[in-house]
């Protein structure tokens, strides 16, 4: 690089060219005009040489922020790389995220490990290649107590990132690293935060240059990205989780369920809803249902459906429960228990109608069957009952006439003995009597009949009238 000079001589203007042309500098030749000539070229000599100056510290301006702008656009450029990655799990997305990570710090070596504020824990969760090769004799740890971990937990005790461009002079923590992760000469960890809480820790080692706030900037917000969408795919693979499990409950439980329009047009149904209209497919019943409507295609009394929507929109937001009659594919008439409600969808604001199908043909059938057996026991215990009051009748007549001449014989003068045989005679009959009495009571109270209240000389009885 060239500088600029004044140069004063005696010579010729040609002679000084000749003598300097080899010096390092591009210069002003000042001849020898006297004091005022010379004052006015050093002072002009310090005007160029402040803007050489000024001219310098605007470059190094330039090529800083020519730099910034190729770093942050190259931690553009790897979370853009980052987001469009296709994974199958989160341990992929954070090996591939790492990867990126050195490649802008140009690192050799990197690790990520997470952290549990509560349990106090970081667990290992991804390293690089070159630490694998590295250490492939060595199981590596997987948890590590924060106390144990030296530079990682100082970064969570100060809860900023902690840059070391000398590691080996470094003693005061260096010591506490976990064995067969302390081959650094240059280490840079930064915490990952989510809520407040520290969630993860970055370490990053073994650069040719030494680490700067710049990078450190860049991969704050590279990380901030990552975790963003760590948080992202975490949600997605959530709700991809219950929706599969919400599928395989939808399409193995043996209860039809359904979702629909309010003016009766299918929008899902699962396997059983099919299976029990005798249907060979969801998509066929959707598509014949759909031609007409719910009620004029499934529904026995078409009118029905539009009584039962009047209903659920009465009691909006409640599952209503009903017994109404379904009829199949094959014309046949199915009993069923049908259950359902119309939610507002809060993402657009439109309501479906979401219900549950329950085939209770087999249950009413039995229903059936029990009252025909209850009746057909009922009328044979009447008729036992009538019987049984018909035939008390009967019994009682002849034994009043017993008892009756059993008190006439006892007037007409018997002896002791016959005495004695024509007591045991009526008082026999007499409890024969209430024997018979007691049945005649029992099967009129059986048969519902009407009687007053009644009295004898061993209880009273009353019956409840019709």
């Amino acid at each position: 690089m060239k500088f600029p000079c004044f140069f004063l001589s005696s010579h010729t203007e040609a002679e000084t060219v000749t003598k300097t042309e080899n010096i390092t500098s591009y210069g002003y030749v000042v001849k020898n005009s006297g004091i005022t000539v010379l004052d006015a070229a050093i002072k002009m000599a310090f005007k160029l040489f402040e803007s050489y100056k000024n001219s310098k510290k605007e470059l190094v301006k330039r090529k800083h922020a020519e730099g910034m702008f190729k770093l942050n656009e190259a931690r553009l450029e790897s979370v853009l790389r980052i987001s469009q990655h296709s994974v199958e799990n989160i341990h992929e997305l954070f090996e591939f995220a790492l990867g990126e990570a050195i490649k802008l710090t140009g690192s050799k070596v990197g690790y990520i490990f997470l952290y549990d504020e509560n349990k106090k824990e970081f667990i290992l969760n991804t390293w690089s290649e070159k630490v694998m090769s590295q250490y492939a004799a060595d199981e590596p740890q997987i948890i590590y107590q924060l106390e144990n971990m030296g530079v990682l937990n100082e970064v969570v005790k100060q809860r900023k990132p902690i840059n070391i461009n000398d590691f080996t002079a470094w003693n005061s923590l260096r010591k506490e690293i976990p064995q067969g992760y302390d081959q650094f000469n240059k280490f840079l960890a930064i915490p990952v935060f989510s809520k407040e809480q520290i969630v993860a820790v970055v370490g990053l080692a073994n650069k040719e240059n030494d680490y700067n706030d710049s990078e450190i900037s860049q991969l704050n917000l590279m990380i901030d990205a990552v975790w963003k969408i760590v948080i992202r795919k975490q949600a997605e693979d959530l709700l991809r989780a219950n929706e599969n499990r919400i599928r395989i409950i939808f399409e193995n439980i043996p209860i039809g369920m359904f979702q629909s329009t309010p003016e009766g047009k299918f929008i899902y149904v699962n396997p059983a809803t099919a299976t029990m209209l005798g249907y060979d497919s969801q998509e066929e019943l959707i598509r014949i249902t759909n031609q007409t409507s719910i009620a004029e295609t499934i529904y026995e009394d078409p009118a029905r459906r539009p009584l039962l929507i009047n209903q659920v929109e009465y009691d909006h937001g409640n599952w209503n429960i009903f017994e109404t009659r379904f009829r199949r594919k094959d014309g046949r008439i199915i009993d069923a228990i049908l259950s359902f409600s119309e939610p507002e969808e809060p993402s657009s604001g439109q309501t479906f109608l979401y219900g549950f199908i329950q085939d209770i043909t087999e249950r009413k059938a039995m229903e059936r069957e029990l009252i025909g057996a209850k009746e057909q026991a009922e009328a044979a215990n009447r008729a036992k009952s009538i019987f049984l009051a018909n035939m008390s009748h009967e019994l009682r007549t002849p034994m009043n006439g017993i008892i009756g001449f059993t008190h006439l014989m006892q007037l007409s003068g018997l002896n002791k003995e016959q005495a004695e045989f024509n007591k045991m005679v009526k008082i026999s009959s007499e409890h024969l009597l209430e024997i018979i009495n007691d049945m005649l009571d029992l099967s009129i109270i059986e048969i519902n009949k009407l009687r007053d209240c009644v009295k004898s000389n061993r209880k009273s009885f009353c019956y409840l009238k019709n």
